[in-house]
């Protein structure tokens, strides 16, 4: 069964949802070598790209070289044995504007939920255009704040039965990222993703740029909401809305 593992970042002015989907046994290969990785370099799993970003903890002293050849490494193991990099960008102050109204905002989602319900559009696409007809399971960081728009957002997929064999929607897991390796990597690219685009217009270079070997020859499918996707969004709910039946919209 193939699986995606999906991390968030949160900046001032952007929130984040990006991971990897790969094969069981890909994912197996993915663990050992991570974590040997990680060994050869002394630092405890699980591996947090902020702190190696901003020199905390055990990246606090490490030289410069080192630092810089752990991630060389690290990049090329995701590079191994992930098969797709999926992603979703919400600009915050776009969604603030636009769905200014709290029953909109209920019937839309919060920015966490759109990106998460992004990310399983975007692995269906994919899965259909290369004819993979097996659900595709999702794993998602254990304890997280976002825990429950997230399962919230896997049931809305999951629920209506031509969404879920449409989007190829399997089940959905939380597990803590020091079982689950290759939430480590979805955690380095969100990060990263979220880092740059924090100071640049919106675009799908927010995945792509900081790491353009990584995805030299690695598929990548993102979904930017900028305040036009919003817009466009929100318009829809509205028409969908004064549609219902009388006794549903009351």
């Amino acid at each position: 069964m193939l699986s995606c593992h999906l991390d968030d970042s949160r900046g001032s002015r952007n929130l984040v949802v990006a991971g990897f989907l790969g094969g069981q046994q890909d994912w197996g290969f993915f663990e050992r070598e991570w974590l040997d990785a990680l060994k050869k370099y002394h630092v405890p799993s699980p591996f947090k790209m902020q702190h190696w970003q901003t020199r905390k903890r055990v990246f606090r002293l490490m030289p410069e070289q080192k630092r810089r050849d752990l991630l060389n490494d690290l990049l090329a193991i995701i590079r191994l044995r992930a098969t797709m990099a999926v992603g979703a960008v919400v600009s915050l102050p776009d969604y603030d504007a636009v769905f200014n109204e709290e029953a909109m905002r209920r019937r839309v989602g919060t920015p966490y939920s759109l990106c998460i319900q992004a990310c399983i559009a975007r692995v269906g696409t994919w899965a259909r255009l290369y004819s993979h007809n097996e659900r595709i399971a999702y794993v998602l960081d254990r304890g997280h704040a976002n825990a429950g728009d997230a399962w919230l957002s896997y049931k809305h997929c999951a629920a209506d039965e031509a969404t879920a064999e449409k989007h190829r929607v399997g089940p959905l897991v939380f597990e803590d990222d020091r079982v689950a390796i290759p939430l480590q990597a979805a955690d380095l690219v969100a990060y990263e993703a979220m880092r740059y685009q924090e100071g640049q217009p919106l675009s799908e270079k927010s995945l792509r740029y900081p790491f353009k070997q990584l995805f030299l020859n690695m598929q990548v499918k993102i979904r930017i909401f900028d305040h036009q996707v919003l817009t466009e969004l929100q318009q829809a709910e509205e028409q969908d809305f004064k549609q219902m039946p009388s006794n549903h919209a009351t």
